[in-house]
């Protein structure tokens, strides 16, 4: 019985893998769904109506519905990976900033900072922080090169600021820290909100561990005593 129990509980924890819960969908969430959905019928009626308009066949009409639709999966593949990648900025920015701070404040260039700090950064990080140097090598000014880092949303505040102040002459120790504050803040925040939603996911999967755990622990024993002893 013991071994029904766990044999359960296993079951219910490996479906929650394989089919894990999904928070309730937003009016938003359905929007966005439903133009995704929108775009892949529309490429595959173009990529459909361009074969057979091109070469009169039904065979390639549906070649080219299909390739379609690869091309946009695709597209959608590299929309996903940059996401992460600006996730992964912005999870990296607060240390990556105490970082810098530390190392100005040792006496250290800012340009030495930068170098010192992207060998030891993740690898988004680091690549923000090479095209800067690389920048540099070039023959730009900071101004410049920090300009080029504002080009990414997560760095553009710091960026910003960071180049106000080497056109002024100021050191930018304590903007550093500011601005690591702020988005260590916005991260936890983030964090919050995420572990807010929990308990509502667990739900379902607890209920499957544990309803059929009490029904073959506490029921079946139950009912399989009062059969045996002729009750019924």
């Amino acid at each position: 019985m013991i071994a029904a129990a766990f044999s359960a509980l296993f079951a219910a924890c490996f479906c929650w893998l394989i089919f894990p819960v999904q928070r309730r969908p937003t009016q938003q969430d359905k929007k966005i769904k439903k133009t995704k959905n929108l775009r892949f019928v529309s490429f595959g009626v173009a990529g459909a109506l361009f074969g057979y308009v091109a070469f009169g066949d039904v065979v390639v009409a549906a070649i080219g519905a299909v390739v379609s639709i690869c091309v946009l999966t695709f597209c959608d593949a590299e929309k996903r990976q940059e996401t992460k990648r600006r996730q992964e900025l912005r999870e990296q920015l607060p240390s990556t900033l105490e970082l810098l701070a530390s190392c100005l404040s040792s006496g250290a260039p800012v340009s030495q900072a930068v170098r010192e700090v992207a060998e030891i950064s993740p690898p988004a990080t680091a690549d923000m922080l090479n095209s800067y140097c690389r920048n540099l090598d070039v023959g730009r000014s900071q101004i410049q090169a920090w300009k080029s880092l504002a080009k990414e949303p997560v760095w553009e505040p710091v960026a910003t600021d960071i180049s106000a102040l080497v056109a002024s002459g100021s050191a930018m120790s304590k903007l550093l820290l500011t601005h690591a504050k702020d988005a260590r803040e916005a991260c936890a925040s983030e964090l919050e909100t995420a572990a807010k939603t929990l308990a509502v996911k667990s739900v379902l999967p607890l209920m499957c561990c544990f309803l059929p755990s009490f029904i073959l622990v506490g029921v079946v024993p139950i009912i399989a005593g009062v059969v045996s002893s002729g009750i019924l």
